[in-house]
């Protein structure tokens, strides 16, 4: 007689994510870009290669759930840190696992109502999940929706976490940013020496890079993140969290070179499709683009000149 056996109930974050990778969903995931309209010619893999696991969105779930368990070390040494408890610590690392799960079937929606529906569709993927998992690991995944898009709600039961997550995916956002602006610099060095193309191994193919085009590429992609409502949060997110501000002071020479660089934002004047994609005119988001940039400079200014302990 044959035994049914059932496969053993999902108990680690370890575990959750090993499934995850094998699901429909997380194929998906695979093979979607972020920061994608950055990417130019570049194929997804040699972007990858270049910019690190967080632009490829499932790799980016472990990402950022490798930044959640850093910046709760971190806090737990720091002086004046926030010293969370085991469960926090789980609820914000299977939060990173998971938060972009409903992206699956929500990538193509870019309008006013996106997050809404995305965070319907991560309700229904992590309530699958759930059924797959322990009592306690379930129970955490139930959190998940209300951390992931619960900052700044009102009554949010997970308020606070809410907002530690949303300066822990304000932190990946910047790291990718300031790792785009420091290949900037050295295609920039190459292009002075008059190296402007180069041939990449990917795969086991040959890939042509045009150093000038990925090189601005790549300016963009700083300049707009550290011009950024992201950014902006980032910086009010070190108020609470000292590491945070740590991290940012750490690398305060390169955020520096970006706000110097003065950008113009003029490249949505000069692509339609980029700025289609927040369904403003071109001048339109060229402007509010250089409004952001200029906000999220003074609060730079501000976090730099103030006393520290």
């Amino acid at each position: 007689m044959t035994k049914n056996y059932e496969p053993r109930p999902i108990s680690t974050p370890a575990e959750l994510a090993r499934h995850i990778k094998q699901t429909d969903t997380g194929i998906t995931l695979s093979k979607i870009s972020r920061f994608d309209h950055f990417r130019g010619s570049l194929s997804p893999e040699l972007w990858e290669s270049l910019l690190g696991p967080d632009v490829n969105d499932l790799r980016h779930l472990g990402f950022t759930a490798s930044l959640a368990e850093q910046l709760a070390q971190d806090e737990r040494t720091h002086p004046c840190g926030n010293k969370l408890s085991l469960k926090e610590k789980l609820m914000l690392k299977v939060t990173a696992l998971t938060h972009d799960l409903g992206e699956a079937t929500t990538a193509n929606i870019k309008d006013g109502s996106d997050e809404l529906i995305e965070k319907v569709a991560l309700t229904r993927e992590v309530g699958q999940l759930a059924t797959r998992c322990t009592r306690l690991m379930s129970d955490t995944l139930s959190s998940v929706p209300d951390i992931a898009f619960g900052s700044g709600v009102a009554n949010n039961p997970f308020a606070d976490l809410a907002e530690i997550f949303a300066g822990i995916e304000s932190i990946g956002y910047t790291t990718t940013a300031l790792r785009a602006w420091r290949i900037h610099r050295l295609l920039e060095n190459r292009q002075s020496n008059g190296q402007h193309k180069h041939l990449a191994h990917v795969n086991g193919a040959l890939e042509e890079i045009d150093q000038g085009e990925l090189s601005e590429q790549l300016r963009r992609l700083a300049t707009e993140v550290i011009g950024s409502r992201y950014f902006t949060r980032l910086i009010e997110f070190s108020s609470s969290l000292p590491t945070i501000a740590d991290f940012l002071l750490s690398r305060r020479k390169a955020i520096d070179q970006i706000y110097n660089s003065d950008p113009s934002f003029d490249w949505y004047s000069k692509d339609e499709r980029l700025a289609g994609r927040a369904g403003l005119s071109v001048s339109g988001e060229s402007a509010r683009r250089g409004g952001l940039f200029d906000d999220a400079l003074t609060e730079w200014h501000n976090f730099t000149r103030r006393p520290r302990l």
